[in-house]
């Protein structure tokens, strides 16, 4: 990854007529050369200890110094969306998709991966580290003065590759959403939770009401109007950040509201009103147990 495309593009973008910037680098490479020299010194502590092996050699002091050798895959986890999202948008460019090919293909340290493939690496190794732990607990006696660290360490692996187990999760969650919706295309962030999400109606207007698809996430509420022409897809059509959003559990009634359909908003067992700055919406759900589960998670999200 480093020496077969980040070091090749770093020098590239201080050409004269640059296919990259500087800041497109730093933001698709972000912690690779950190992880890398992480990895380095992890392997040359073990190696040490290999070399001089006896049956009282330790490993576990190493091996808990994890949570600080690995603190880079917490911002390149973070941070992977916008990496991903930043090389799709730049492979629509054909001077830079065909610097990529030519990397792929020529590049000897690329080892004919593509960028997208090894970019995605780091994410994988998470994966192994708990196994390959596993197996060195498993190899080390109780009684052995190393247990307690091995176990430890092992113990931290397993929360961490869990966490972020988690959070690539979510980041695939909001990447098939974003696939779905158009006219959003910040919708991939790296802090972002999508917590809710289903069809409802928009009766703002009364009448029968207009379909709406709605995604509650942890900083945004979104509405989405179906798309006759492509199904499945989705357009923006509503957006309102979630920290002024509050529920209206009494209609406000002014002149300009009839008697009929202030009685009818105010009684449906299936309507939510929400006021976000000076607007207010009414939605309504499909049935009681959808609406009672949207009123959970947004409540939810406006306590987190």
């Amino acid at each position: 990854l480093i020496k077969g495309y980040a070091e090749p593009r770093a020098a590239l973008a201080n050409a004269d007529s640059p296919l990259v910037s500087q800041q497109d680098v730093g933001d698709m490479f972000q912690c690779a050369n950190q992880l890398y020299e992480a990895h380095r010194q992890l392997r040359v502590q073990l190696a040490a200890r290999l070399d001089a092996w006896t049956d009282d050699t330790e490993l576990g002091d190493i091996l808990c110094e994890l949570p600080d050798l690995l603190e880079p895959y917490n911002e390149y986890v973070r941070r992977f969306g916008e990496a991903e999202a930043l090389l799709a948008a730049r492979m629509d460019d054909r001077a830079f998709s065909k610097l990529v090919d030519s990397l792929r293909r020529d590049k000897a340290e690329a080892r004919g991966r593509s960028l997208d493939e090894l970019l995605r690496m780091p994410l994988s190794r998470l994966e192994h580290y708990v196994p390959q732990l596993e197996q060195v607990r498993l190899a080390t006696p109780e009684t052995h003065a190393d247990h307690a660290n091995v176990t430890r360490a092992l113990n931290y692996m397993r929360a961490f590759a869990a966490e972020h187990a988690a959070q690539e999760r979510q980041r695939l969650k909001l990447v098939e959403i974003k696939a779905q919706v158009g006219g959003f295309p910040g919708l991939v962030l790296p802090n972002r939770v999508h917590l809710h999400d289903g069809p409802m109606l928009d009766m703002t207007a009364g009448g029968k009401g207009k379909a709406l698809h709605v995604f509650l996430f942890n900083d945004v509420l979104i509405g989405c109007t179906p798309q006759r022409s492509k199904p499945k897809s989705l357009m923006l059509s509503r957006r309102a950040p979630l920290k002024p959003l509050k529920f209206l559990f009494k209609l406000d009634i002014d002149a300009s509201t009839s008697i009929s359909e202030a009685l009818s908003r105010a009684v449906s067992p299936l309507a939510i009103m929400l006021k976000s700055f000076d607007r207010t919406v009414l939605l309504q759900a499909p049935t009681v147990a959808e609406r009672a589960a949207w009123v959970a998670a947004i409540q939810g999200a406006l306590d987190a």
